[in-house]
């Protein structure tokens, strides 16, 4: 998986307004997160916000192999 820099606000930025793509452009129903373990749980809430706020009934599914107990509680 690339690694990209989630500190920068750009980039966070870029990220979260192609929720706002997808959405509009594909009229989507849900995401899929590949590999969402490998990537920080504060910026999977935000994304969740942001999808979340366009549409309250998506649903979100994460892959995370091993131990995946803190992402459930």
């Amino acid at each position: 998986m690339p690694k990209v820099n989630l500190a920068h606000p750009g980039v966070q930025q870029y990220l979260l307004e192609s929720v706002d793509f997808w959405h509009r452009t594909a009229h989507l129903d849900g995401w899929r997160l590949d590999v969402a373990d490998q990537v920080p749980s504060w910026f999977w809430r935000e994304f969740r916000k942001r999808v979340k706020a366009i549409d309250p009934n998506a649903w979100i599914l994460g892959e995370a192999w091993g131990d995946a107990s803190d992402w459930l509680q």
